[in-house]
């Protein structure tokens, strides 16, 4: 009866232990990431952008006319750390993103973003859309986070979500 409870006894420490040993730094893990080849880097020039206002804990969405006039939507919940705080002293903060020019590193298979990177000029988005119905919120969803728009321009796609945000749920 003894030798089984301590045998559960040592499985646990070894198991805890190599859990332990297992947390790496932020820094490692992304290094381990670039050795492996997983990291992909994207550099972007942009002209404007607009907003579509966080639901949930889904992050900050933004639609950034690219300098060669395709759209690139960019959704991300690591999008919120570079938004405006004014409501916390010491987390206080001006706006970083969008901006003119940024780069973002992400993960080659998984596609979550790693780090973004920004430069230029900070851009105000031109207008924040509110998602006013689910069925608004779910289309956002479905579209690819990294996704380059070439058919349509800016102005027909901030126009489209404008409709959307105002009509009714379904």
């Amino acid at each position: 009866m003894l030798l089984p409870f301590l045998i559960g006894l040592i499985t646990l420490f070894l198991t805890t232990k190599n859990l332990f040993a297992k947390a790496r730094s932020r820094e490692e893990q992304i290094a381990d990431l670039e050795v492996n080849g997983l990291i992909e880097t994207v550099n972007y020039k942009v002209n404007r952008a607009f907003g579509i206002e966080e639901w949930g804990d889904e992050g900050s969405h933004y639609f950034l006319e690219l300098e060669d006039k395709s759209i690139l939507y960019l959704r991300d919940q690591k999008l919120c750390e570079y938004e405006t705080i004014e409501d916390d002293p010491e987390l206080n903060q001006p706006r970083q993103f969008p901006c003119t020019e940024f780069t973002i590193r992400k993960h080659k298979t998984k596609g979550y973003l790693i780090d973004l990177f920004c430069a230029g000029e900070v851009l105000e988005p031109e207008i924040i859309i509110p998602i006013t119905h689910r069925a608004f919120f779910i289309y956002l969803l479905d579209l690819e986070p990294y996704l380059i728009i070439r058919n349509r321009t800016y102005d027909q796609i901030k126009t489209e979500h404008l409709q959307r945000s105002q009509e009714k749920n379904i």
